[in-house]
């Protein structure tokens, strides 16, 4: 449970932080609108699910089947 309320958070905040920077180009971005949203949100599930591929290659989940 851990595992995954942390990586959901990592890319929830990924979006959060990446959304405003994306759709009105701040920095060195350039301002992308609605495309810049999809993008941050795109870039927020990928982060989720390469630490999920972490921890699983790390630490793989055992599984016992009772007989």
């Amino acid at each position: 449970m851990k595992t995954t309320m942390i990586s959901l958070m990592c890319g929830c905040i990924t979006n959060i932080v990446l959304d405003p920077v994306l759709i009105f180009g701040y920095g060195l971005f350039p301002a992308m609108g609605i495309e810049g949203a999809a993008l941050a949100t795109g870039i927020g599930q990928a982060l989720t699910l390469a630490i999920y591929l972490v921890v699983y290659f790390v630490r793989p989940i055992r599984v016992h089947i009772r007989r």
